[in-house]
């Protein structure tokens, strides 16, 4: 409030904190992690190298710039013209591409959100100075949004604290910092838009006042010389001339404010559109990305709540390729910010009904800004992809009408709003970063206590010393995370891939997951000895997957080119084939005891009890099946082993058949209390069994001390079945 009785100091301090929030997103992302950054800078090398315009065409060959190729060059040739006039003239640089950043990974999903591999120490690399060069260029190529919105915003309210928060908001719109900070010539189209606009405001309101419409003219000339959406905004200046001169019967203002739009733009953009059509046949430029991005079928409509809830994340922050965002109850907060700045703003409009009617400088803003939202909504059922930076040519207007409507409420809300937008400014690069840092190297303090598990060894490349699965009971579709701990051994210039798979005991996959280690941010390339970390990998499990049962996590290196695991060895040198880290329980349902089964209820010592059984005849093969039906009474740590003796009447063993539940695929450990457990085992009879009357003894058992568990009623260590009576 201090500084708005100084309207140049707070303009300025506002500028700077624009510029402030700007350098930390051109230093913090890498680069190309941008939206389409690698395009535009292929398009400013393409004219620096050849001389000309990148042809319309998708093929990377001819036309690195790929759809980007469509936008107008005023951007790109200031660019080029940077570069040259600096001496950055090399060759752009190459940087490998993540071949599985295609996952889906949006939001706050855990996956690879890195386009390219980086290196560390890219920001210092002279190589990449020419394009933060662009970053910087585009970065003070935007400021003018901040002066536009406060240009329109004394304009329409006449009010020095709201301009001052309408500029503000620009400064501080996490959205904005990030994308005007990139190679890209949103920032440009933003600035010369909002300040075409500001002369068009001030054209419509002064009667006679010439050199407003020819300033507007050549701002919103270059704004279509930048971006093709900005086309819209000569074409609508020349409509408000016409309105104009008719209202005030006037055909020197309409003549002035047509000639003016619509001569400039003729002027200085003709050519464009007819290079486009002469060699095209694509005036607009907009071909190429219909070709690239364009709807396959007919647009089912603009499906409001999804496509406002889109919009609204990228407009306001929605970092790197729209994959690295807050959490989603902060779009929440912004989404009931929008809602009350829209309700505010309407009522205010009503109220002031009349006397804004008399005037045109509302009508010239809310007119233009609402021609941009529908030819937004047009591109959006035309293209496949929602992005509300799409609406920065009107971002200087849309901050004005936002602090307008929740201004309308009380200047407390307006006040937290504004502070709500600055604090996730302040928060961005804590979001942003770890998306591209690679895992941190465990301190020596730490390395000990990750070799719980016996080192198992890539060939020379390094050692997996710990693994571990969190949680180890989902549901089927669920995701586990798979936590692995690699000391590097030495330096390697090829890229492995690292496989996660949850399989079944017949060795389907049930779960998988490819990628580079640290999900794209530390390729075994960049590995160095001596500087042991853990990766985490997300494993998504199988929707119609078994449940409940067991499934074995297995992990290892593949090498892309020729499909090949690495060699693993375990620590006694022995070859591994399959490499098993840990066990996963997919929960479900469970089974229930079947109404052909006998019901028991024999405790063994509070932890198991065995709840029914069943005998099936003797088989050709002389086996008899015996089918025990377990219950969990307590959570244990242990995998108790089973068994199964036929005995004579005498005590003597004839048979047995031990083995772990349901031959190892159903640890006790992974039991839960209450859940009913079958499990098969098969009494192989010896040959030439004498007929007569036998017992089966069941009980379980720790295989590592064959300590048995007792019965809790009688402490004998196994339960008698009934007595059968065998006739082999």
């Amino acid at each position: 409030m201090r500084l708005a009785r100084r309207s140049d100091l707070a303009l300025a301090v506002i500028a700077v904190v624009y510029l402030a929030f700007g350098v930390l997103h051109l230093t913090r992302t890498p680069m190309f992690e941008k939206p389409d950054e690698e395009w535009h800078a292929a398009y400013v090398y393409f004219l620096l190298e050849q001389r000309r315009l990148p042809p319309l065409v998708i093929d990377p060959e001819q036309n690195p710039a790929l759809q980007i190729a469509g936008h107008p060059p005023l951007f790109y040739a200031a660019s080029a013209l940077l570069l040259q006039v600096t001496g950055h003239t090399q060759v752009s640089p190459a940087l490998q591409r993540n071949p599985f950043w295609g996952y889906p990974a949006l939001g706050t999903t855990p996956d690879n959100k890195n386009r390219f591999l980086h290196a560390a120490g890219e920001l210092g690399d002279p190589n990449y100075r020419p394009l933060y060069l662009l970053r910087g260029l585009s970065l003070l190529l935007g400021v003018g949004a901040v002066f536009a919105a406060y240009g329109i915003g004394l304009a329409l309210t006449q009010q020095m604290t709201l301009a001052l928060m309408s500029a503000a908001l620009v400064a501080v719109l996490p959205q904005y910092s990030f994308i005007a900070s990139s190679v890209s010539n949103d920032a440009l189209v933003a600035t010369l838009s909002g300040l075409g606009l500001l002369a068009l405001v001030h054209a419509s309101a002064q009667e006679g006042s010439w050199r407003h419409w020819v300033w507007f003219g050549l701002l919103a000339s270059l704004a279509a010389l930048t971006k093709t959406s900005a086309l819209l905004l000569p074409i609508f200046g020349a409509s408000v001339a016409v309105v104009l001169g008719v209202r005030r019967q006037s055909w020197r203002t309409g003549a002035i404010g047509v000639a003016s739009s619509l001569g400039l733009w003729l002027a200085l953009c003709g050519w464009w559109y007819a290079r486009n059509f002469l060699q095209f046949g694509d005036p607009l430029g907009v071909g190429v990305h219909m070709a690239a991005y364009g709807r396959s079928i007919a647009s089912e409509g603009w499906r409001i709540l999804d496509q406002w809830q889109r919009t609204s994340v990228t407009f306001w922050a929605a970092f790197g390729w729209s994959n690295v965002q807050f959490p989603g109850w902060v779009y929440a907060i912004l989404r009931a910010l929008e809602v009350l700045a829209l309700t505010g703003l309407l009522g205010y409009l009503l109220r002031q009904r009349r006397r804004l009617l008399n005037g045109t400088m509302w009508a010239v803003v809310l007119g233009y800004t609402g021609l941009t939202f529908a030819a937004y909504l047009w591109w959006t059922t035309t293209v496949t992809g929602t992005l509300g930076r799409l609406l920065f040519p009107v971002l200087a207007p849309l901050a004005v009408l936002i602090v307008r409507g929740l201004s309308r409420w009380s200047y407390k809300v307006l006040a937290a709003a504004w502070s709500f937008v600055a604090v996730m400014a302040l928060l961005a690069p804590a979001y942003i970063m770890p998306a591209y840092r690679p895992p941190a190297s465990l301190p020596p303090a730490v390395r000990a206590d990750k070799r719980d598990m016996a080192p198992v060894s890539f060939e020379t490349l390094a050692h997996l010393v710990d693994a571990q699965v969190s949680p180890q009971r989902v549901a089927p579709g669920e995701v586990a995370a798979v936590k692995l701990c690699w000391e590097p051994l030495s330096e390697t210039e090829r890229n492995y891939v690292l496989f996660v798979q949850i399989l079944d005991e017949t060795n389907r996959k049930i779960g998988e997951r490819n990628t580079y280690p640290g999900l794209g941010r530390y390729p075994t390339s960049q590995w160095q000895p001596g500087q042991p970390f853990c990766d985490v990998v997300e494993v998504p499990t199988e929707a119609t997957a078994s449940a409940p049962a067991v499934y074995s996590v297995v992990a290892g290196l593949y090498d892309p080119e020729t499909g090949h695991n690495l060699a693993m060895t375990g620590a006694n040198g022995d070859a591994l084939g399959l490499l098993t880290v840990d066990q996963i329980k997919l929960v479900g349902p469970g089974a229930s005891l079947p109404v052909s089964a006998t019901k028991l209820d024999v405790n063994f010592a509070d932890v198991i009890a065995l709840v029914g059984y069943e005998i099936g005849p003797m088989d050709a093969a002389d086996q008899i099946p015996v089918t025990l039906y377990w219950q969990a009474r307590a959570p244990t740590q242990s995998d108790y082993t089973v068994f199964v003796h036929l005995v004579s009447a005498d005590g003597q063993r004839i048979a047995q058949a031990d083995s772990p539940p349901q031959e190892g695929r159903y640890p006790t450990r992974f039991w839960d209390p209450g859940e009913t457990v079958p499990d098969r085992h098969l009494l192989q009879l010896p040959p030439a069994l004498a007929a007569g009357d036998y017992s089966i003894l069941v009980g379980l058992y720790l295989p590592e001390t064959g300590e048995r568990l007792s019965l809790t009623t009688t402490g004998e260590t196994s339960f008698p079945l009934p007595a059968l009576h065998l006739q082999p």
